[in-house]
């Protein structure tokens, strides 16, 4: 650009673009188009902003972390017809991606920001003296559980970007939150004195805790104000209001339910079906049922084993299984399930227990008649449930008269445990 401030054909436009990512998740990946440059004419640093390293193009994930930030530039050359027209006007996109990939949605839920700028060849209107400053709130939930909702006493850890947008230095800069009140909290912003286009960031100590109705509320609201002053004494304000919702629940639920024949007994099948259904909001990965009596469920669950379900979905396993011979009576067996939920550390679990009895062999004792005194038989059982009726031996009983016939009959009802 000329001295004279006027934009002529050949001449070229400095751009420079600054990506906030002003959510509380990771956003990955991150995308900038302009249609005025292309990728080749885009750089962009790869500097530390809040302990977060990124650039653009050359970083392991092209990823932008939670409240970092990062600035590219690009030239563009004025045309004939914008020289002729005096004006330029230009509008960038950047398209962030959250962790949230679904089936229709393989990036992830794209979030989207465009911003325009504009030049004009008229000099006193590109370089008006004005003090004007510009608040950025961030704020991170600290997840200790990893669960991804608000949960006590976890925290919630604030900090602002404060930018001078005007033309002019500003000093003097402070930030205060009456939802973070001093000295209960110390709001600290180095450097305090900002050139044109330079920006401070602000730390706040401590961390805010959550409190029973930030929970009851699933979100935290509130606002700052940013205060700077001017060459001439003249104070310069803005604010910005943070939303700091609570994450989606996550939640599993198992069923497990048996197709089995009356009367069942050894050698009989049963046919289990387990159904893990996604209760909650979020989508869940790696998803698993197993099972401690039925073994392996690989190539026994649609979809299969390890995939992910999403909210409403259903994971669906059967198996057959036949009753042994000693198998405990009733057949008790736990069933589990679990899946991760992407961004999160805490797993998803559900699990259950089913009940099923079965005919098998059952010994009882049975006293039938008085033969001159109490007769003891022992009867063994293997049959369906009715009547039975068995001939035993009789024995008499210590102590008890003596008798001459030594067996008896005796009829059971057999029910099914």
């Amino acid at each position: 650009m000329t001295a004279d401030g006027q934009a002529q054909a050949g001449e070229k436009l400095t751009y420079t673009y600054t990506i906030t990512n002003f959510s509380d998740v990771k956003l990955s990946p991150v995308e900038l188009v302009d249609p005025q440059l292309n990728a080749t004419s885009l750089s962009c640093d790869a500097t530390t902003h809040l302990g977060h390293p990124f650039t653009l193009v050359a970083s392991p994930d092209n990823a932008l972390a939670a409240t970092d930030y990062v600035s590219c530039h690009g030239k563009h050359t004025v045309t004939v017809p914008e020289a002729t027209a005096g004006h330029v006007a230009n509008t960038a996109t950047t398209t962030g991606y959250s962790p949230d990939i679904t089936p229709t949605l393989p990036k992830g839920i794209p979030w989207q920001s465009t911003a325009t700028a504009t030049w004009d060849n008229t000099p006193s209107a590109n370089q008006p003296l004005k003090g004007q400053i510009e608040l950025t709130k961030t704020a991170v939930h600290n997840d200790s559980n990893g669960n991804g909702v608000f949960n006590i006493p976890e925290t919630v850890t604030y900090g602002f970007i404060v930018r001078n947008v005007g033309t002019s230095l500003l000093s003097n800069i402070v930030v205060t939150d009456p939802s973070l009140p001093s000295p209960t909290y110390l709001i600290t912003c180095l450097p305090n004195s900002l050139a044109v286009n330079a920006f401070t960031t602000c730390t706040v100590s401590p961390a805010y805790p959550l409190t029973v109705s930030d929970v009851t509320a699933g979100r935290v609201v509130n606002t700052a104000t940013a205060i700077g002053t001017d060459p001439n004494g003249n104070p310069v304000v803005d604010t910005d209001s943070h939303v700091l919702n609570s994450g989606e629940p996550a939640a599993l639920e198992l069923e497990k339910t048996a197709v089995l024949t009356a009367g069942l007994t050894v050698g009989d099948p049963i046919a289990y079906t387990l159904v893990a259904t996604n209760t909650g909001g979020v989508a869940l990965t790696s998803v698993t049922v197993s099972d401690n009596l039925l073994g392996s469920l690989t190539g026994a669950c649609t979809p299969p084993l390890g995939a992910a379900i999403n909210p409403g979905e259903q994971m669906v396993c059967q198996r057959n299984y036949t009753v042994q011979t000693g198998e405990a009576n009733p057949i008790d067996n736990l069933a589990s399930t679990s899946g991760l939920v992407v961004g999160r550390s805490q797993p998803v679990l559900a699990a259950t227990n089913h009940v099923v009895p079965y005919i098998g062999p059952i010994a009882k004792l049975y006293t039938v008649g008085n033969l001159g005194g109490p007769i003891e038989v022992n009867v063994n059982v293997a049959a369906s449930p009715g009547n039975v009726t068995n001939t035993a031996d009789v024995t008499r009983l210590t102590g008890e008269p003596s008798f001459s016939n030594n067996t008896a009959t005796a009829t059971v009802t057999v029910t099914q445990p």
